[in-house]
């Protein structure tokens, strides 16, 4: 498939995912219902995990899907459905409007090491220390952490003023909301966890996902195996290097027509960059 399809369904889905999480995180009159939040939960790797060990039953599996999901078409988790890494495009595609130079990603070597130590040691501590470790880099856990101590409070400040100017003229839809009380030591691990993930996405793209997220280190794994992947048709492409310079997970090295599919998160922008039409997904053929 060549079509800008693709990246245009990735945008849509991953904006009504995004703003589907911020709602229940700002949901302060309780509305959304319980089943529309499980739903959301269930398709989060590691909090389904949990969620299946503590009530052992395969309803609670949704991190089953997530891994079909990627032995069928590659990390589309890492774009489609995690809120954190939605939002470093986010952070990406700001970065690169405040100076093009961010946007300007090209071929980076994996940091295999890294990647591969940071996961075994999370599951090992994990496995005799408990969750801690797992929660404290798991994708979710961070959003959930970011939402929580900065971008609720920030929201129920502003509704209180809005509630407060509106009650003057007798419009009461809006209800005051309690403010979390400001504690400097409760806000050190999200606050850094924010300043070294906003920094990578706006600078460096996926960088976070590729080097020390261990969810996306598994999925990588997995989707070496993958179905359905990103390919280059040597007979068409040039090597004009903008598919590169347009991926924000730096996994084409184009020089070799190649793409690291343990990286690629499945944005499809090279395909809409390349003009030669030379990038395609597609049922991967040896």
């Amino acid at each position: 498939m060549k079509t800008p399809f693709l990246r245009k369904f990735r945008i849509f889905f991953s904006a009504l995912v995004f703003i589907g999480f911020f709602l229940v995180f700002v949901d302060f009159k309780n509305l959304l219902p319980a089943k529309y939040i499980n739903i959301l939960l269930s398709l989060q790797f590691i909090p389904s995990i949990l969620k299946f060990f503590d009530l052992k039953t395969i309803i609670a599996a949704g991190f089953i899907a997530v891994v079909v999901l990627t032995l069928l078409t590659g990390r589309t988790y890492c774009s489609f459905l995690c809120p954190l890494g939605i939002g470093q495009d986010i952070f990406s595609r700001i970065g690169g409007r405040i100076r093009k130079k961010f946007r300007r990603y090209g071929y980076k070597k994996p940091f295999t090491v890294v990647r591969y130590s940071l996961l075994v040691l999370t599951i090992i501590i994990s496995l005799i220390w408990g969750v801690y470790m797992l929660t404290l880099f798991d994708p979710y856990s961070i959003f959930g952490r970011s939402m929580t101590f900065f971008i609720r409070p920030a929201v129920a400040v502003l509704n209180n003023l809005l509630e407060g100017i509106l009650a003057k003229f007798d419009i009461y839809f809006l209800i005051h909301v309690p403010v979390m009380t400001y504690k400097p030591l409760v806000y050190i691990v999200p606050a850094l966890f924010a300043l070294l993930i906003g920094g990578l996405s706006l600078t460096k793209g996926r960088l976070y996902c590729n080097m020390i997220c261990p969810i996306g280190t598994l999925l990588g794994l997995l989707s070496k195996i993958s179905l359905l992947r990103i390919r280059i048709d040597e007979e068409k492409c040039t090597r004009c290097g903008r598919c590169a310079i347009g991926c924000k997970s730096s996994c084409i090295d184009f020089l070799k027509y190649d793409v690291d599919v343990s990286r690629c998160v499945d944005c499809f922008n090279c395909i809409k960059t390349c003009p030669d039409k030379a990038i395609s997904y597609g049922i991967f053929r040896l």
